[in-house]
């Protein structure tokens, strides 16, 4: 049984991460199925009600940690942020989850917030991403931060009917 620690905000330069609650599925909704980005999605919630049922769900699943990512300035959300399948035993876990309609800055900030959690407040070794393998910007993204390459996964998910590999990259303490 994994204990994880329960944490409102982690405070950034430019953003904090806030625990994902009910409010927030209105949000989630609407930047999961924008069309720049549902393309890459394995399922992404077809309406605020599915969106709403999902969030309990998670937000009661003690090996997962969502966040809205906030601007700190306006505090309007500009994106999500994940912990899933967290394994306190192996230390790892999955970042995942991860849309960020802000600058790019605040793109590599909440990473590096979600990150030093991961490392330091739940004392994990490792995390890592599975990305779709069409999305090039963020598995570009990956190379550029220090992720490691570790495989592909074939059929890993189920988009627009048809099954998609995903591309794993693993990132250390």
């Amino acid at each position: 049984y994994n204990k994880i620690i329960l944490l409102m905000y982690i405070k950034g330069k430019t953003v904090f991460l806030k625990n994902i609650s009910l409010n927030d599925s209105k949000f989630i909704t609407h930047i999961r199925n924008k069309k720049n980005i549902k393309k890459y999605l394995n399922n992404p919630p077809p309406n605020i009600k599915h969106q709403i049922y999902w969030t309990k769900k998670n937000i009661k699943n003690k090996a997962t940690r969502d966040f809205v990512i906030l601007d700190k300035i306006t505090r309007k959300r500009i994106g999500t942020i994940a912990l899933n399948d967290i394994n306190l035993k192996k230390r790892e876990a999955e970042w995942g989850r991860w849309i960020c309609a802000g600058t790019s800055s605040q793109s590599i900030e909440s990473f590096l917030l979600l990150s030093k959690y991961s490392f330091y407040s739940l004392c994990l070794k490792k995390i890592y991403s599975l990305t779709n393998y069409k999305n090039i910007k963020v598995i570009n993204f990956h190379k550029r931060i220090g992720g490691k390459y570790f495989g592909t996964l074939k059929n890993k998910y189920f988009i627009k009917g048809k099954k998609t590999d995903a591309v794993k990259y693993i990132f250390n303490k």
